[in-house]
């Protein structure tokens, strides 16, 4: 998503904003043993009927808890000591090192992902890494921390001699069976290997590698009093109303809603979020909205009160078999180590089957037109216990939703809204029978655009961009940031432990 956000707005400062994620390096993740508790756990996960519910399994394998559940006593003693008998750790108020460690993963990542935007030619001038602490006080874990790829692994894969003795190093730490002895080891690889990066920054005059979202927001404060100050002396008046920055959210919209909420304006949002059925999704809750589910609907609630066109791309388009791409081969084939890191996230290692959520989400941010949408409104359920031998039913929420750093209870969920007038929540939409050229059009460009954003076509000539239906806004102001013009606002992108980005 990053990389296409800054190839695609080239007369843009990209704001990459990674919110925190809960990572306990104290446990392990499934890892080989994912078939062994699967079939302990399916043991005692039978319909009525004799059967194995295997969504339901998955489910109760991957779903965080804070208080053990019920059916953990069922299973086998061995298997539930293992792997199911500490609740989920969550960022408590208290749990200061708990935080810590998630601010020292922020900073590993953002350098890694510097590493990678380095090896594909993109200026460090062009973006920045920034992190709200605060939002640790929202941020829940999305998956058990168990169900978690650990996925900082992959960044010591870069071929330099002395991240590859870190990498060794590693192997060792992630062998330890002593929870406290691997969080250790882990943590003095990580802290070396960002000392060795800091360095090098240091020494060129770089600025740090992640700095407060909170600057980023006093930064943008201070521009708009400058423009309305500058513009009452000229004119008297503003002739323009700044529309702000354009986001592509790839995470919660934690966040998204505090710049929202600090009354800075946002031009419009493309967000991999929520799903349209969720017959292909295993969690009750899609993952962005799960790990801050109160941001996610307060968002949702307030695109209207601030004129904030926001489109929703849904899971279906990227996890449904007829959206499923075969064509990552030739995206990838000149890029061994992205195609590796993309494998990495996949349970057969193959490239057909990953599932490109954010960079589709960016690519659908670039060119609007290409899917169909749908007004919808964003709606809070829960389950419904209805009687012995039935399944549950969905009902409406008729509760409050207070911000929390513990998983839900309650769904978010989105309907169809038939109505006419001004309207700025969509989701692109897609169902059985879904327009077969639309298909085909979205599978066609969507390589290429891929392809595009990898070798920089944008700068050597005309591009899948210049052919969408949508112009970019005008620019509106211009910031020092070394010969770099930039639109008022930035683009924000969050990812879990990861990004959300601005276009400013």
């Amino acid at each position: 998503m990053v990389l296409s956000i800054i190839r695609r707005n080239a007369r843009r400062r990209v704001c990459v904003i990674l919110s925190p994620r809960p990572v306990d390096l104290t446990v392990k993740d499934y890892g080989s043993h994912f078939r062994e508790v699967y079939n302990d756990v399916s043991e005692y996960t039978k319909r009525p009927n004799g059967e194995v519910d295997n969504n339901e399994v998955i489910r109760r394998m991957l779903t965080p808890f804070t208080e053990k559940p019920k059916w953990v006593t069922d299973i086998r003693q061995d298997i539930a000591e293992k792997w199911f008998s500490k609740p989920d750790r969550l960022f408590e108020a208290d749990g200061s090192h708990f935080k810590s460690i998630a601010s020292t993963y922020i900073k590993l990542i953002a350098h890694d992902w510097t590493t990678l935007l380095d090896g594909l030619n993109l200026p460090r001038d062009r973006y920045q890494f920034y992190t709200d602490e605060d939002s640790m006080e929202k941020i829940s874990p999305g998956m058990r921390h168990q169900g978690h790829s650990p996925d900082y692994i992959w960044v010591f894969r870069e071929e330099d001699a002395s991240v590859e003795a870190l990498k060794e190093r590693l192997d060792v730490a992630l062998k330890s069976n002593d929870g406290e002895e691997r969080e250790r080891l882990i943590l003095g690889v990580w802290n070396d290997y960002i000392q060795v990066k800091d360095g090098k920054r240091r020494a060129s005059n770089q600025a740090d590698i992640v700095l407060p979202f909170d600057q980023l927001i006093e930064e943008e404060n201070a521009l708009r009093e400058e423009k309305r100050t500058a513009a009452e002396k000229i004119y008297g008046l503003l002739h323009r109303k700044d529309a702000g920055p354009r986001a592509a959210i790839g995470g919660p919209f934690t966040e998204a809603l505090k710049w929202v909420e600090n009354d800075l304006p946002m031009e419009r949002a493309t967000t991999m979020a929520c799903y349209i059925y969720g017959n292909l999704n295993i969690l009750t809750n899609q993952f962005n909205v799960a790990v801050d589910m109160y941001s996610a609907w307060r968002f949702l609630k307030l695109v209207g009160e601030k004129k904030i066109h926001t489109v929703l791309v849904p899971t279906e388009i990227i996890k449904e078999k007829e959206w499923r791409n075969n064509k990552l081969a030739k995206v990838f084939e000149n890029y061994p180590r992205l195609s590796e890191l993309v494998r990495g996230f996949t349970k057969s290692g193959e490239l057909q089957d990953a599932t490109m959520f954010d960079w589709n989400t960016a690519l659908i941010d670039s060119c609007p037109g290409l899917l169909k949408t749908k007004r919808v409104r964003p709606v809070l359920r829960m389950m419904r216990e209805v009687g012995a031998g039935k399944d549950p039913e969905e009902v409406d929420f008729e509760g409050s939703l207070e911000a929390s750093p513990k998983p839900p209870t309650v769904m978010l969920r989105v309907e169809v809204v038939r109505s006419r007038g001004p309207h700025y929540l969509t989701m692109c939409w897609t169902e059985k029978g879904f327009n077969g050229r639309i298909l085909k059009k979205y599978h066609d460009k969507i390589p290429k655009m891929m392809i595009e954003d990898l070798t920089d076509y944008h700068a050597k000539g005309r591009s899948s961009l210049e052919k969408c239906s949508f112009e970019l806004p005008p620019l509106c102001a211009r910031r020092n940031l070394q010969e770099h013009p930039d639109p008022a606002g930035s683009a924000i992108i969050p990812f879990p432990g990861a990004s959300n980005v601005v276009n400013q």
